[in-house]
């Protein structure tokens, strides 16, 4: 039971967090192409709410019907539903992780703490792969970062790399 107050609270905690910052965000959601933060839209928050509803209901009706969840069970809920729902509601909180233009600047903030920066004159080319655009820079082979279509300003970013002249290549996944 004590796993499911820690579950619950945390999850009180972020939803309190979150829609008090909410409240505090413009409502404009023109964005300029030269200055702007791409973050997590708050639409995934449905899928955090089923994790976390879906883990409370189970432990709740083992706990009023007297029987005991296996501690391996309860121990895996937490771990395969519980905290990807804790993860995916946290992921909506400005500075968890975002991403944000300012002229030539592009930050990468990951997990309030982790920031990468890059130039947008760096930037070689884009790859569009179902719902994402990989962005490359030049001189390196790996991915730079990822801008995911769930970010709510994935169509201005699109927009500054037409503007800026860098083609975003439409590439389909291979499924065989």
């Amino acid at each position: 039971m004590a796993i499911v107050r820690a579950v619950l609270t945390a999850f009180v905690v972020s939803w309190a967090l979150n829609h008090i910052l909410d409240r505090q965000k413009k409502k404009s959601h023109a964005s300029d192409p030269y200055h702007f933060t791409a973050r997590c839209n708050s639409s995934v928050n449905i899928y955090a709410y089923i994790g976390v509803g879906l883990f409370a209901v189970l432990e709740l009706g083992a706990y009023f019907s007297h029987q005991d969840m296996p501690t391996i069970l309860t121990i895996l809920l937490a771990i395969f539903v519980a905290l990807p729902g804790l993860f995916l509601y946290m992921s909506t909180i400005p500075g968890f992780w975002e991403m944000r233009v300012d002229q030539d600047d592009v930050t990468i903030v990951k997990l309030f703490c982790i920031k990468r920066h890059w130039k947008i004159s760096e930037i070689d080319r884009c790859v569009a792969v179902t719902g994402e655009i990989r962005v490359y820079v030049k001189g390196r082979r790996r991915m730079a970062f990822l801008v995911d279509a769930m970010f709510d300003n994935c169509a201005t970013f699109a927009e500054r790399m037409r503007l800026e002249g860098i083609p975003i290549i439409d590439k389909v996944r291979k499924t065989d």
